[in-house]
């Protein structure tokens, strides 16, 4: 067991380390824009392993491009300024890379589900965090938590009751006759106490640690590529 947390431990000073020093690798990497765009004409013809992790990290950032595109449609849908919101976003989802095993990319999907429910985004970001925990518990995956979330907040508990008994209506008498908003608020507090912190308690052990590290990997990738593209666009077309 010692042994055990302390590969975690190492583990876990890895990942805070990699995310300390992202943004500053970021910026080393904003500041050589002008190497990697010779150095990535040079590679083009070259084949192999080189080209492999070009593209490789040409497609994390197409994948994350596309979560992200998606998203910002789901916002405007819902009523709310993209610009006005996008730091703000930004904030939560880098937040939640920390706090949970999630990547970016999920976390971005999970948003657009939930505001399809709530058009509203401080309801999007504390259902994300619960329906991080609900993955957490192994119960379900991302896009079913995400849409019973949605659900249990909008009220409509029916779907929820398969899966946690304290929301079976015909067990409850309050529900019968419950409003809406008194459903979601019933049902949101059963959630949390259910499955609350779940997703953290993840992040403490060897295979959330491994799995935030690889999160943090394809993030690197996909700064690379997020250079690359216009590059690689350029030569290309």
């Amino acid at each position: 067991m010692a042994e055990r947390n302390f590969v975690i431990s190492i583990i876990v000073g890895m990942i805070d380390k990699a995310s300390s020093n992202l943004e500053k690798f970021n910026k080393k990497l904003e500041d050589q824009k002008e190497l990697i765009n010779k150095t990535s004409i040079a590679m083009i013809g070259l084949g192999g392993s080189i080209t492999a992790s070009l593209g490789l990290a040409v497609r994390q950032a197409s994948k994350s491009e596309l979560a992200m595109r998606k998203l910002q449609t789901a916002v405007e849908l819902s009523g709310n300024s993209w610009d006005y919101s996008k730091d703000t976003i930004d904030k939560f989802i880098k937040s939640m890379t920390k706090m949970t095993t999630l990547s970016s990319e999920e976390t971005a999907v999970s948003l657009q589900t939930l505001l399809r429910f709530t058009n509203n985004l401080d309801k999007a970001f504390k259902g994300s965090k619960l329906a991080a925990d609900i993955v957490a518990s192994g119960m379900l995956d991302l896009a079913s938590a995400s849409r019973l979330v949605g659900m249990a907040m909008t009220g409509n508990i029916e779907m929820l009751g398969r899966y946690v008994p304290e929301l079976r209506v015909h067990n409850i008498e309050m529900l019968k006759t419950a409003s809406v908003s008194e459903r979601a608020e019933y049902a949101m507090s059963i959630l949390q106490k259910r499955f609350g912190g779940m997703a953290f308690a993840e992040t403490r052990t060897l295979s959330g640690a491994m799995k935030q590290l690889n999160n943090n990997i394809n993030d690197l990738q996909q700064n690379i590529g997020t250079l690359l593209i216009p590059i690689i666009s350029k030569y290309v077309s």
